[in-house]
């Protein structure tokens, strides 16, 4: 009667993906989508930090080893990476880590000193997922992981049948599969082909709702695209830009940077008494020596200022105004997650001292992404317009050369078809949606979208034109001119110690 119990074990062999809602209802998996789906996590031996070798954890510990090698030195150097601080944790280690585990469900929240928060969800099944990574009776531990995934993957790309690379992710990692997909192409003229007379760079088109900015660092100058977001994730590129400076070693340049940012206010397109500031804005962490730490100095400066805005939860992730990001090096990590890495160099130093969120990121999965996005030949959801500005008066055309200057592999990581191509405009898009995702782009309702993101008429975020003026001669040194049309800077109407953010709705 009500007091019997029924164990259920089994791999997820039914899974058609990694998507709970759609991709999990046959079999074991689907008495697990079912259950109160509780994730294993344990602590760094070296930081302390929690997070999760279970590949839908909100901090994903992920599988490390050199993929070009053999596979004997695959299978002796295998490791597992801490996605806080980049620990390298060797199998002996993590054995031990088992010991400092906790079980967290639907309805929790683990911090990454591990600190659960939440009521897990009440239902009739209890469900845990046992992942290889974790378990302690894998014969020859993660390196036997390594190697088995790598002589699949390897197999795959000379035969083509994935029957094993799937045996072995189901099996031995007991992760649901996904098969390798095959990516198609589009090419710079055709996307060049594609560009639209909509509205002039500068000016929002009709079907934007909110903005974002992505900014690349380069040797002296940094590179800002403008990317505006509508129902469904159709999107349209507003603006883009240099601003000189020198991001390795001038912090003014930094500052100089995101007050430009920050006051920008763009026309909407036939609406002449409001204007759109930019809701989203991240920065790339990479580059030459010295960027990452001024890239952290910068946002703890600004923090102190009071120009940066904290908008709560987003789909589990934390919502910044303003965020550096960090593209994973490891193909397995997770799409998106928001981590307070520990900056100070110090490895002995506790995890939960990090101040400064980072916004890691699959580079992989969001170039899929944009891919996909590229090949929409017409418009509607996820379909990119791009103005006429864009486009040189004869091929070939630079900024759509840069967009297609990587090809994704058998394995699922996106390189350089030619070794001295530029990407800017690849990393720039990609940015965009990191940072658009992050605010909930995909999980927004669109029938009732948050004010931020309403129709004209009732959004927000727009600013009016009795608190915005036109860019004075004072911005020329960003490379901006006076008779820019569409551009404006926000005006401080309150007390000159308001932070440009109080102003903003």
């Amino acid at each position: 009667g009500k007091e019997s119990k029924i164990l259920i074990t089994s791999h997820p062999d039914r899974a058609r993906g990694m998507n709970p809602d759609k991709d999990w209802t046959d079999g074991v998996i689907g008495v697990y989508a079912d259950s109160d789906r509780r994730i294993w996590y344990w602590a760094c031996p070296h930081c302390g930090a929690y997070s999760s070798p279970c590949p839908l954890s909100s901090r994903y510990m992920c599988l490390s080893y050199p993929e070009d090698g053999t596979l004997d030195e695959i299978q002796e150097h295998a490791s597992l990476v801490c996605p806080v601080n980049g620990c390298v944790i060797t199998d002996k280690e993590r054995l031990k880590m088992n010991e400092t585990g906790k079980w967290v469900g639907t309805g929790q929240k683990i911090s990454v000193d591990g600190v659960v928060t939440g009521e897990r969800v009440k239902r009739a099944t209890a469900g845990f997922w046992v992942v290889g990574p974790m378990c302690p009776f894998i014969l020859g531990g993660i390196g036997v992981l390594a190697r088995a995934k790598v002589k699949a993957e390897r197999e795959y790309e000379v035969s083509g049948d994935d029957k094993t690379l799937k045996e072995v992710m189901v099996k031995q990692f007991g992760f649901p599969y996904t098969p390798p997909r095959q990516v198609g192409s589009v090419t710079a003229n055709e996307l060049a082909a594609r560009c639209e007379d909509y509205v002039p760079l500068k000016v929002v088109p009709r079907g934007v709702r909110f903005l974002t900015a992505g900014v690349d660092i380069q040797a002296g100058y940094f590179d800002v695209l403008v990317r505006g977001w509508g129902v469904k994730g159709e999107s349209w590129i507003v603006d883009k830009f240099r601003v000189k400076g020198d991001p390795a070693t001038a912090p003014e340049d930094w500052d100089e940077l995101i007050n430009l940012l920050l006051k920008r206010a763009y026309d909407l397109d036939g609406v002449p008494d409001k204007a759109m500031p930019i809701r989203g804005i991240g920065y790339d962490l990479s580059g030459q020596p010295g960027v990452s730490r001024q890239g952290y100095d910068a946002w703890s400066r600004w923090k102190d200022k009071q120009l940066i805005r904290n908008y709560g939860i987003i789909n589990e992730k934390e919502a910044w105004s303003v965020i550096p990001t960090k593209g994973a090096s490891q193909p397995m990590a997770k799409k998106l997650a928001v981590n307070y890495p520990d900056t100070s160099g110090n490895k002995k130093r506790a995890a939960s001292k990090g101040t400064v969120p980072v916004a890691m990121f699959n580079p992989n999965f969001f170039k899929d992404d944009l891919n996909g996005q590229l090949q929409k030949a017409s418009e509607g959801p996820w379909y990119v317009h791009f103005p006429a500005e864009l486009r040189s008066q004869n091929p070939p055309h630079p900024w759509f050369e840069q967009l297609v200057s990587e090809s994704r592999d058998i394995k699922g990581r996106w390189e350089k078809i030619n070794a001295g191509a530029r990407n800017e405009a690849l990393d720039l898009m990609v940015m965009n949606h990191v940072i658009a995702h992050l605010h909930g782009l995909s999980e927004i309702k669109w029938d009732r979208p948050p004010p931020w993101a309403q129709d004209w008429a009732t959004n927000t975020f727009l600013v009016s034109v009795d608190r915005i003026e036109k860019i004075t001669q004072s911005d020329n040194r960003a490379g901006l001119h006076v008779e820019d049309p569409g551009v404006k800077i926000v005006v401080q109407a309150k007390p000159a110690r308001a932070s440009l953010i109080d102003m903003m709705p």
